[in-house]
């Protein structure tokens, strides 16, 4: 988040920047994650908090800025490939709260 951004102006910002010309509607506060932040220092320890929301994204997403490219991931698709606070526990959450199912 930049300085002064509220958790949703800093999505809408993200949103433009990684997946171009898309907007999100109807957004619903699903949790918040905490875990350590990957750091190429072991001696930095970083803490990271995600907020997720779940909503109705409209327009074409497109990779832009970091973004190398999409891909969609599902079922059973290879969880090694999520960040470990993906991986450990948003997923496993989000799937026992019946907010995604498979």
């Amino acid at each position: 988040m930049e300085k002064g951004e509220t958790h949703l102006e800093c999505l809408e910002r993200e949103l433009r920047e990684e997946l171009g010309d898309v907007t999100a509607a109807s957004l619903k506060p699903v949790g918040v994650y905490r875990d350590l932040a990957y750091s190429d220092n072991p001696e930095i320890i970083k803490t990271l908090d995600i907020h997720i929301y779940q909503g109705e994204l409209s327009g074409d997403p497109v990779p832009c800025s970091e973004i190398a490219e999409l891909v969609w991931f599902g079922k059973t698709s290879d969880s090694s490939m999520l960040t470990p606070i993906t991986q450990n526990k948003i997923l496993p959450d989000i799937i026992s709260r019946g907010i995604l199912v498979w």
